[in-house]
C-alpha cells in the first residue's frame, strides 16, 4: 500500500513538472478555462428541486446531511482500510473470523 501511494505521488510529481515545464500555452489554458466556466454557468439547468415530505425521508436526509454522520461514515471507512491492510497469510482463525465480521459490518452500515 506504501509503495503504491509513493509511487503515486512519484508519478504527480513527474507530470506536475512536465506541464509547468511546457508553460508557453498558458495564457491559451486561461482562455480554454474560461470559456468553459462561461458555458458551465450558461448551460447549468434551472430546475428546482422538490424534496420529498414523507417522515423518514426527511429524517434520512437530516442524518446524512449532519457532520456527525459524516465523521462516523470517514471513520468507519478509515477503520475498514485500516482492517483490511492487517490481513495476511497464516492468519489465526479468530483473526479471520474478526476481519470478515467487520467487513460484514462496514459493507452493511455503509
Amino acid at each position: 500500500m506504501g509503495s503504491f501511494l509513493s509511487l503515486n505521488l512519484f508519478v504527480s510529481f513527474i507530470v506536475d513538472g512536465f506541464y509547468s515545464a511546457q508553460g508557453a500555452n498558458s495564457k491559451f489554458d486561461d482562455i480554454q478555462y474560461a470559456t468553459f466556466q462561461k458555458l458551465i454557468i450558461t448551460m447549468w439547468p434551472n430546475t428546482k428541486k422538490v424534496f420529498p415530505t414523507a417522515w423518514i425521508s426527511v429524517t434520512m436526509r437530516r442524518l446524512t446531511n449532519s457532520q456527525s454522520y459524516r465523521f462516523g461514515s470517514a471513520t468507519l471507512l478509515i477503520v475498514n482500510i485500516v482492517c483490511m491492510t492487517m490481513k495476511h497469510q497464516g492468519q489465526n482463525v479468530y483473526w479471520e473470523l474478526f476481519l470478515n465480521v467487520q467487513a460484514d459490518i462496514f459493507f452493511g452500515v455503509m
